[in-house]
Protein backbone atom coordinates (compact mmCIF):
# COMPACT_ATOMS: atom_id res chain seq x y z
CA UNK A 1 0.00 0.00 0.00
CA UNK A 2 3.00 2.45 0.93
CA UNK A 3 4.69 1.65 -2.65
CA UNK A 4 1.77 2.03 -4.43
CA UNK A 5 1.13 5.37 -2.51
CA UNK A 6 4.48 6.67 -2.75
CA UNK A 7 4.35 5.83 -6.66
CA UNK A 8 0.93 7.25 -6.94
CA UNK A 9 1.90 10.89 -5.66
CA UNK A 10 5.13 11.04 -7.75
CA UNK A 11 3.41 11.27 -10.88
CA UNK A 12 5.92 10.07 -12.83
CA UNK A 13 3.84 7.58 -14.67
CA UNK A 14 4.99 6.05 -18.63
CA UNK A 15 1.88 7.06 -20.31
CA UNK A 16 -0.61 9.49 -18.39
CA UNK A 17 -3.56 8.94 -20.05
CA UNK A 18 -5.35 6.76 -17.79
CA UNK A 19 -5.53 9.70 -15.54
CA UNK A 20 -8.24 10.96 -17.37
CA UNK A 21 -10.32 7.73 -17.76
CA UNK A 22 -12.73 6.00 -15.02
CA UNK A 23 -15.05 3.01 -14.82
CA UNK A 24 -18.73 3.22 -13.34
CA UNK A 25 -20.09 0.08 -12.77
CA UNK A 26 -23.81 -0.03 -11.85
CA UNK A 27 -26.28 -2.77 -10.57
CA UNK A 28 -29.53 -4.51 -11.98
CA UNK A 29 -32.05 -4.00 -8.91
CA UNK A 30 -32.86 -0.13 -8.81
CA UNK A 31 -30.83 0.59 -11.83
CA UNK A 32 -32.75 3.96 -11.96
CA UNK A 33 -30.50 5.39 -9.19
CA UNK A 34 -27.66 3.86 -9.34
CA UNK A 35 -27.09 4.63 -13.43
CA UNK A 36 -28.94 7.86 -12.90
CA UNK A 37 -26.58 8.94 -10.15
CA UNK A 38 -23.52 8.15 -11.97
CA UNK A 39 -24.15 10.16 -15.74
CA UNK A 40 -24.76 13.13 -13.50
CA UNK A 41 -21.65 12.86 -11.92
CA UNK A 42 -20.20 11.70 -15.57
CA UNK A 43 -22.32 14.40 -17.38
CA UNK A 44 -21.99 17.06 -14.63
CA UNK A 45 -18.52 17.08 -14.00
CA UNK A 46 -15.94 14.75 -15.70
CA UNK A 47 -17.10 14.96 -19.17
CA UNK A 48 -16.63 18.39 -19.53
CA UNK A 49 -13.15 18.39 -18.35
CA UNK A 50 -12.85 15.77 -21.03
CA UNK A 51 -12.27 12.36 -18.88
CA UNK A 52 -13.62 9.37 -21.06
CA UNK A 53 -15.95 7.36 -18.92
CA UNK A 54 -16.85 3.50 -19.12
CA UNK A 55 -20.43 2.80 -18.14
CA UNK A 56 -20.56 -0.79 -17.06
CA UNK A 57 -23.99 -1.06 -16.27
CA UNK A 58 -25.51 -4.87 -15.49
CA UNK A 59 -28.74 -3.83 -16.16
CA UNK A 60 -27.57 -3.96 -20.25
CA UNK A 61 -26.26 -7.31 -22.02
CA UNK A 62 -22.56 -7.07 -22.57
CA UNK A 63 -21.56 -5.62 -19.26
CA UNK A 64 -19.88 -8.53 -17.79
CA UNK A 65 -17.13 -9.27 -14.73
CA UNK A 66 -14.23 -9.49 -17.56
CA UNK A 67 -15.18 -6.39 -18.58
CA UNK A 68 -14.85 -4.74 -15.56
CA UNK A 69 -10.97 -6.31 -15.47
CA UNK A 70 -10.11 -5.35 -18.85
CA UNK A 71 -11.09 -1.33 -18.20
CA UNK A 72 -9.19 -1.45 -15.35
CA UNK A 73 -6.06 -3.40 -16.78
CA UNK A 74 -6.54 -0.79 -19.45
CA UNK A 75 -5.88 1.89 -16.22
CA UNK A 76 -8.62 3.99 -14.89
CA UNK A 77 -7.76 6.26 -11.98
CA UNK A 78 -11.49 5.94 -10.84
CA UNK A 79 -13.60 3.15 -10.43
CA UNK A 80 -16.72 3.96 -9.03
CA UNK A 81 -19.43 1.34 -8.22
CA UNK A 82 -23.16 1.76 -7.24
CA UNK A 83 -25.26 -1.35 -6.34
CA UNK A 84 -25.40 -4.18 -3.73
CA UNK A 85 -21.86 -5.50 -2.13
CA UNK A 86 -20.65 -8.04 0.43
CA UNK A 87 -17.97 -8.39 2.67
CA UNK A 88 -15.68 -10.11 -0.26
CA UNK A 89 -17.56 -8.57 -3.39
CA UNK A 90 -19.36 -6.64 -5.59
CA UNK A 91 -22.90 -8.81 -6.10
CA UNK A 92 -25.26 -7.17 -8.35
CA UNK A 93 -24.55 -7.26 -11.55
CA UNK A 94 -20.99 -7.36 -12.91
CA UNK A 95 -19.86 -9.35 -9.95
CA UNK A 96 -16.21 -8.76 -9.03
CA UNK A 97 -14.80 -11.10 -6.29
CA UNK A 98 -11.44 -10.55 -4.27
CA UNK A 99 -10.03 -12.81 -6.43
CA UNK A 100 -11.18 -10.70 -9.29
CA UNK A 101 -9.08 -7.92 -7.87
CA UNK A 102 -6.15 -9.48 -7.16
CA UNK A 103 -5.96 -11.30 -10.65
CA UNK A 104 -5.95 -7.56 -12.38
CA UNK A 105 -2.46 -6.77 -14.44
CA UNK A 106 -2.70 -2.81 -13.61
CA UNK A 107 0.30 -2.06 -12.67
CA UNK A 108 1.16 1.37 -12.32
CA UNK A 109 -2.42 2.84 -12.68
CA UNK A 110 -4.10 2.47 -9.34
CA UNK A 111 -7.55 3.90 -9.14
CA UNK A 112 -9.83 5.23 -6.30
CA UNK A 113 -12.13 3.19 -5.36
CA UNK A 114 -15.46 4.03 -4.40
CA UNK A 115 -17.93 1.62 -3.63
CA UNK A 116 -21.54 2.74 -2.54
CA UNK A 117 -22.42 -0.95 -1.42
CA UNK A 118 -23.44 -2.56 1.98
CA UNK A 119 -20.79 -4.14 3.60
CA UNK A 120 -17.58 -3.75 1.77
CA UNK A 121 -15.42 -1.68 4.06
CA UNK A 122 -16.56 -3.85 6.79
CA UNK A 123 -13.77 -4.33 9.93
CA UNK A 124 -15.05 -7.61 11.85
CA UNK A 125 -13.74 -9.82 8.50
CA UNK A 126 -10.60 -10.79 8.16
CA UNK A 127 -10.04 -9.21 5.11
CA UNK A 128 -12.49 -7.15 3.53
CA UNK A 129 -12.89 -6.42 0.10
CA UNK A 130 -11.66 -2.89 0.19
CA UNK A 131 -8.66 -4.37 2.14
CA UNK A 132 -8.04 -6.49 -0.98
CA UNK A 133 -7.75 -3.69 -3.12
CA UNK A 134 -5.05 -1.99 -1.10
CA UNK A 135 -3.38 -5.16 0.03
CA UNK A 136 -3.03 -6.36 -3.84
CA UNK A 137 1.12 -5.92 -4.90
CA UNK A 138 1.50 -4.09 -8.12
CA UNK A 139 -2.43 -4.05 -8.83
CA UNK A 140 -5.57 -3.01 -7.18
CA UNK A 141 -6.50 0.39 -5.82
CA UNK A 142 -4.69 3.12 -4.50
CA UNK A 143 -7.68 4.03 -1.65
CA UNK A 144 -10.91 2.42 -1.36
CA UNK A 145 -13.90 4.44 0.06
CA UNK A 146 -16.72 2.15 1.51
CA UNK A 147 -19.19 1.25 4.06
CA UNK A 148 -18.57 -0.88 6.82
CA UNK A 149 -22.20 -2.01 7.37
CA UNK A 150 -25.44 -1.44 5.57
CA UNK A 151 -26.28 1.20 2.73
CA UNK A 152 -29.25 2.27 1.22
CA UNK A 153 -30.28 3.75 -2.34
CA UNK A 154 -31.21 7.55 -1.76
CA UNK A 155 -28.60 8.65 0.18
CA UNK A 156 -25.70 6.30 -1.65
CA UNK A 157 -27.38 8.73 -4.65
CA UNK A 158 -26.72 12.21 -2.37
CA UNK A 159 -23.53 11.08 -1.67
CA UNK A 160 -21.81 9.75 -4.80
CA UNK A 161 -22.86 13.76 -6.34
CA UNK A 162 -21.64 15.37 -3.21
CA UNK A 163 -17.70 13.95 -3.22
CA UNK A 164 -17.99 14.78 -6.91
CA UNK A 165 -19.28 18.26 -5.67
CA UNK A 166 -16.87 18.48 -3.15
CA UNK A 167 -14.18 18.11 -5.58
CA UNK A 168 -14.62 19.46 -8.87
CA UNK A 169 -16.60 22.80 -7.44
CA UNK A 170 -14.95 23.23 -3.84
CA UNK A 171 -11.52 22.22 -5.34
CA UNK A 172 -11.07 19.46 -2.78
CA UNK A 173 -8.23 17.49 -4.32
CA UNK A 174 -7.44 15.18 -1.24
CA UNK A 175 -9.06 11.72 -0.72
CA UNK A 176 -9.99 12.49 2.84
CA UNK A 177 -10.65 16.38 2.25
CA UNK A 178 -13.23 15.37 -0.64
CA UNK A 179 -15.05 12.74 0.95
CA UNK A 180 -15.72 14.24 4.59
CA UNK A 181 -16.99 17.44 2.50
CA UNK A 182 -18.90 14.67 0.93
CA UNK A 183 -20.67 13.51 3.93
CA UNK A 184 -20.97 16.98 4.88
CA UNK A 185 -22.83 18.16 2.00
CA UNK A 186 -25.17 14.57 2.72
CA UNK A 187 -25.51 16.30 6.31
CA UNK A 188 -27.06 19.70 5.38
CA UNK A 189 -29.18 17.69 2.67
CA UNK A 190 -30.99 15.68 5.48
CA UNK A 191 -30.91 19.08 7.86
CA UNK A 192 -28.71 16.50 10.01
CA UNK A 193 -31.61 14.32 10.70
CA UNK A 194 -32.54 10.32 8.84
CA UNK A 195 -29.42 8.72 8.28
CA UNK A 196 -27.16 11.68 8.56
CA UNK A 197 -24.48 10.27 11.98
CA UNK A 198 -25.15 6.57 10.49
CA UNK A 199 -23.26 7.75 7.02
CA UNK A 200 -21.14 9.60 9.04
CA UNK A 201 -20.23 6.34 10.87
CA UNK A 202 -20.31 4.00 8.69
CA UNK A 203 -18.70 5.25 5.31
CA UNK A 204 -14.63 5.28 5.65
CA UNK A 205 -11.44 5.38 3.62
CA UNK A 206 -8.64 2.82 3.65
CA UNK A 207 -5.35 4.26 2.26
CA UNK A 208 -4.18 7.55 2.62
CA UNK A 209 -6.26 10.19 3.06
CA UNK A 210 -3.75 13.06 2.33
CA UNK A 211 -3.61 11.98 -1.35
CA UNK A 212 -4.32 14.07 -3.71
CA UNK A 213 -6.08 12.37 -6.85
CA UNK A 214 -4.60 13.62 -10.31
CA UNK A 215 -6.90 15.36 -12.44
CA UNK A 216 -5.15 15.63 -15.71
CA UNK A 217 -1.84 15.78 -16.69
CA UNK A 218 0.11 14.89 -12.86
CA UNK A 219 2.63 17.54 -11.90
CA UNK A 220 5.95 15.47 -12.71
CA UNK A 221 8.68 15.83 -10.10
CA UNK A 222 12.27 17.58 -10.96
CA UNK A 223 14.98 16.22 -12.64
CA UNK A 224 16.81 14.21 -10.17
CA UNK A 225 19.69 16.87 -9.27
CA UNK A 226 23.39 17.03 -10.69
CA UNK A 227 26.11 15.57 -8.74
CA UNK A 228 27.40 17.63 -6.27
CA UNK A 229 30.72 19.72 -6.65
CA UNK A 230 32.91 20.30 -4.47
CA UNK A 231 36.72 19.31 -2.68
CA UNK A 232 37.44 15.79 -2.79
CA UNK A 233 39.54 16.42 0.72
CA UNK A 234 39.39 18.74 3.41
CA UNK A 235 40.13 19.56 7.06
CA UNK A 236 38.03 19.01 10.07
CA UNK A 237 36.56 22.41 11.53
CA UNK A 238 36.49 23.84 7.98
CA UNK A 239 33.77 24.95 5.97
CA UNK A 240 33.44 23.61 2.53
CA UNK A 241 30.95 24.97 -0.23
CA UNK A 242 29.24 22.41 -3.22
CA UNK A 243 26.68 23.47 -5.88
CA UNK A 244 23.95 21.44 -7.85
CA UNK A 245 21.48 22.15 -9.71
CA UNK A 246 18.10 20.91 -11.11
CA UNK A 247 15.16 22.01 -13.69
CA UNK A 248 11.55 21.32 -12.92
CA UNK A 249 9.63 20.19 -16.28
CA UNK A 250 6.55 22.78 -15.28
CA UNK A 251 9.06 25.13 -14.60
CA UNK A 252 8.07 25.57 -10.65
CA UNK A 253 10.20 26.44 -7.79
CA UNK A 254 12.50 24.12 -6.30
CA UNK A 255 13.66 22.90 -2.61
CA UNK A 256 16.90 21.00 -2.06
CA UNK A 257 17.57 18.18 0.69
CA UNK A 258 21.17 17.96 1.09
CA UNK A 259 22.91 14.24 2.72
CA UNK A 260 26.27 15.65 3.66
CA UNK A 261 27.23 12.18 5.18
CA UNK A 262 27.23 12.88 8.97
CA UNK A 263 23.75 15.08 8.91
CA UNK A 264 20.52 15.14 6.61
CA UNK A 265 19.21 19.25 6.14
CA UNK A 266 16.20 20.25 6.27
CA UNK A 267 14.36 21.62 3.09
CA UNK A 268 16.17 24.19 1.65
CA UNK A 269 14.83 26.73 -0.88
CA UNK A 270 12.89 27.61 -2.25
CA UNK A 271 15.23 28.28 -5.84
CA UNK A 272 14.53 28.96 -9.30
CA UNK A 273 14.38 26.03 -11.83
CA UNK A 274 17.50 25.60 -13.54
CA UNK A 275 19.38 28.29 -10.58
CA UNK A 276 22.98 26.73 -9.76
CA UNK A 277 22.47 26.60 -5.89
CA UNK A 278 25.27 26.63 -3.11
CA UNK A 279 25.15 25.10 0.23
CA UNK A 280 28.12 24.80 2.96
CA UNK A 281 28.59 22.42 5.34
CA UNK A 282 31.40 21.66 8.32
CA UNK A 283 32.72 18.13 9.24
CA UNK A 284 34.04 17.56 12.79
CA UNK A 285 35.52 13.92 12.54
CA UNK A 286 38.01 12.74 9.84
CA UNK A 287 36.53 10.34 7.65
CA UNK A 288 35.67 10.14 4.15
CA UNK A 289 31.61 11.24 3.46
CA UNK A 290 29.50 11.07 0.56
CA UNK A 291 26.85 14.00 -0.27
CA UNK A 292 24.04 13.54 -2.21
CA UNK A 293 21.01 15.67 -3.34
CA UNK A 294 17.48 15.38 -3.86
CA UNK A 295 15.01 17.89 -4.67
CA UNK A 296 11.05 18.65 -4.89
CA UNK A 297 8.96 21.65 -6.09
CA UNK A 298 6.57 23.37 -4.93
CA UNK A 299 3.67 20.97 -4.76
CA UNK A 300 6.11 18.35 -2.93
CA UNK A 301 6.74 16.10 -5.81
CA UNK A 302 10.25 15.02 -5.46
CA UNK A 303 13.10 13.92 -7.26
CA UNK A 304 15.30 10.94 -6.56
CA UNK A 305 18.57 11.77 -4.90
CA UNK A 306 21.67 12.41 -6.63
CA UNK A 307 25.28 10.66 -7.47
CA UNK A 308 27.55 10.48 -4.88
CA UNK A 309 29.91 12.68 -3.95
CA UNK A 310 32.94 11.93 -1.65
CA UNK A 311 34.88 14.42 0.23
CA UNK A 312 37.45 12.98 2.68
CA UNK A 313 38.04 14.60 5.62
CA UNK A 314 41.50 14.73 7.45
CA UNK A 315 42.85 16.32 10.41
CA UNK A 316 45.46 18.58 8.89
CA UNK A 317 47.46 21.54 9.94
CA UNK A 318 45.84 25.10 9.33
CA UNK A 319 47.90 27.97 9.76
CA UNK A 320 46.25 31.41 10.78
CA UNK A 321 47.65 34.94 10.83
CA UNK A 322 45.99 36.39 14.46
CA UNK A 323 46.56 39.78 15.77
CA UNK A 324 49.52 42.19 14.09
CA UNK A 325 50.76 44.79 16.82
CA UNK A 326 53.32 47.75 16.99
CA UNK A 327 55.70 49.14 19.61
CA UNK A 328 59.42 48.54 19.35
CA UNK A 329 58.75 46.51 16.29
CA UNK A 330 56.00 44.43 14.66
CA UNK A 331 54.61 41.83 16.54
CA UNK A 332 52.39 39.05 14.76
CA UNK A 333 50.14 35.95 16.46
CA UNK A 334 50.33 32.94 14.61
CA UNK A 335 47.90 29.97 15.24
CA UNK A 336 47.68 26.58 13.92
CA UNK A 337 43.88 26.28 14.40
CA UNK A 338 44.21 22.31 12.55
CA UNK A 339 43.42 18.84 14.14
CA UNK A 340 47.50 18.10 12.95
CA UNK A 341 50.78 19.50 14.12
CA UNK A 342 52.53 21.88 11.53
CA UNK A 343 56.28 21.57 10.99
CA UNK A 344 58.43 23.71 9.77
CA UNK A 345 57.04 27.23 9.24
CA UNK A 346 58.09 29.87 7.27
CA UNK A 347 57.22 33.26 8.14
CA UNK A 348 57.92 36.74 7.47
CA UNK A 349 57.42 40.29 7.99
CA UNK A 350 57.84 42.81 5.30
CA UNK A 351 57.57 46.24 6.22
CA UNK A 352 57.08 48.35 2.92
CA UNK A 353 56.71 52.13 1.78
CA UNK A 354 58.26 55.19 4.12
CA UNK A 355 61.68 55.60 4.54
CA UNK A 356 62.83 52.35 6.08
CA UNK A 357 66.34 52.04 7.09
CA UNK A 358 66.63 49.25 8.98
CA UNK A 359 64.72 45.87 9.14
CA UNK A 360 62.50 45.80 6.14
CA UNK A 361 62.10 42.43 6.31
CA UNK A 362 62.52 39.56 8.97
CA UNK A 363 62.24 35.55 8.15
CA UNK A 364 62.52 32.43 10.26
CA UNK A 365 61.05 29.51 10.63
CA UNK A 366 58.37 28.08 13.60
CA UNK A 367 59.73 23.92 13.93
CA UNK A 368 56.35 22.92 15.29
CA UNK A 369 52.63 24.30 16.20
CA UNK A 370 50.24 21.95 17.81
CA UNK A 371 46.53 21.91 16.99
CA UNK A 372 44.93 24.70 19.03
CA UNK A 373 48.13 26.80 19.93
CA UNK A 374 49.55 29.96 19.16
CA UNK A 375 53.16 31.40 18.91
CA UNK A 376 53.99 35.36 18.51
CA UNK A 377 57.24 36.43 16.09
CA UNK A 378 58.54 40.03 15.86
CA UNK A 379 60.80 41.65 13.73
CA UNK A 380 64.21 42.54 14.01
CA UNK A 381 65.21 46.14 14.45
CA UNK A 382 63.39 48.46 12.90
CA UNK A 383 64.39 51.83 12.04
CA UNK A 384 62.73 54.40 9.76
CA UNK A 385 60.17 57.19 8.95
CA UNK A 386 56.97 57.63 7.13
CA UNK A 387 53.62 55.49 6.70
CA UNK A 388 54.23 52.20 6.12
CA UNK A 389 52.31 48.50 4.88
CA UNK A 390 53.04 45.74 6.92
CA UNK A 391 52.90 42.20 5.45
CA UNK A 392 52.53 39.24 7.56
CA UNK A 393 53.05 35.77 5.88
CA UNK A 394 53.21 32.28 7.30
CA UNK A 395 52.96 29.14 5.33
CA UNK A 396 50.53 30.02 2.49
CA UNK A 397 48.62 32.47 4.55
CA UNK A 398 48.88 36.12 4.84
CA UNK A 399 47.87 38.91 6.68
CA UNK A 400 48.38 43.04 5.92
CA UNK A 401 48.37 46.51 8.18
CA UNK A 402 48.76 49.78 7.86
CA UNK A 403 51.17 51.97 10.47
CA UNK A 404 53.12 54.67 11.79
CA UNK A 405 56.93 54.11 11.26
CA UNK A 406 58.69 56.14 13.87
CA UNK A 407 62.27 55.31 14.42
CA UNK A 408 62.69 52.41 16.02
CA UNK A 409 58.85 52.42 16.94
CA UNK A 410 55.87 50.67 14.80
CA UNK A 411 52.58 53.31 15.84
CA UNK A 412 48.79 53.53 15.06
CA UNK A 413 48.63 49.64 13.49
CA UNK A 414 45.70 48.91 11.46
Amino acid sequence: MVDKTIFYEQGSFPDEAWITKAAFLASTDNHQVSEGTHNFVIDTYLAPNDYTCDKIYSYYPGNTTQKVTDALNDGRSLAIYSGHGGTDYWADGPVFYQSNVNALTNDGMYPFVCSHACLTNQFTVGECFGETWLRAPHKGGLAFWGATTYSYWDEDDILERSMFKSWWEDGIETIGGMTNMGLYYLYQHYGGGGMSKYYFEEYNVLGDSSVKIWRGTPNSPPDVPDKPIGPATGNIGVEYTFTTSTTDPESSDVFYMVSWGDAVSDWLGPYSSGETVIFKHTWTVIGDYNITVKAKDSEGVESGWSEDSLITILALPRIEIGAITGGFGVTAVIKNVGGATASDVAWSISINSGIVLLGRVTTRNISTISPGSRTKVKTDFVFGFGSVDIIVTAGDVNKTATALLLGPFILKVQ
